[in-house]
């Protein structure tokens, strides 16, 4: 079907991406309610944090959809492009979590290549770039090879 509609491989890709960012900015934002609440209710709110919060987890709701626009690309089966995304996404955010089972000179790696740890750096409330940059590339990477895997699929 996708063969025959007069789009490219990228637009496919993007829209099938950028529809499923949309979803989860949805799903944050009919969060705000709880939000607004705590505003009329509370007293001391740090709206930074809270706005980074919000931006962090749209942050990793975007690399979830790359991943899974990309294991959607690799198999034609729903139920094996869902296996395959969430033993992706998983080892993406356990790579903090099994730290203590790593030699000591990949610990500083594994940290800056798990997910939860750039995470908290800015539900803190620091926007930092090295954390912007890494879920870009992310993002990047796995629409990448998601538009190879297309590719591979046309000439094979």
């Amino acid at each position: 079907l996708v063969s025959t509609l007069p789009i490219t491989d990228v637009e496919f890709v993007l829209g099938k991406y950028l529809s499923s960012v949309t979803l989860i900015a949805i799903g944050l934002g009919l969060t705000l309610v709880h939000f607004f609440t705590l505003v009329s209710v509370g007293t001391n709110i740090d709206y930074g944090a809270v706005f980074c919060g919000y931006l962090g987890l749209l942050f990793v709701g975007s690399v979830y959809c790359a991943i899974g626009v990309f294991a959607s690309s690799v198999s034609d089966n729903q139920v094996v492009a869902f296996i395959v995304s969430v033993f992706v996404v998983l080892a993406f955010f356990l790579m903090d979590k099994m730290l203590i089972f790593m030699p000591q000179g990949l610990v500083g790696i594994m940290e800056y290549i798990s997910i939860d740890y750039h995470l908290s750096s800015i539900s803190r409330g620091v926007i930092d770039t090295r954390n912007i940059i890494y879920f870009g590339s992310l993002i990047g990477f796995f629409i990448f090879l998601s538009l190879r895997t297309f590719d591979l699929r046309r000439w094979s």
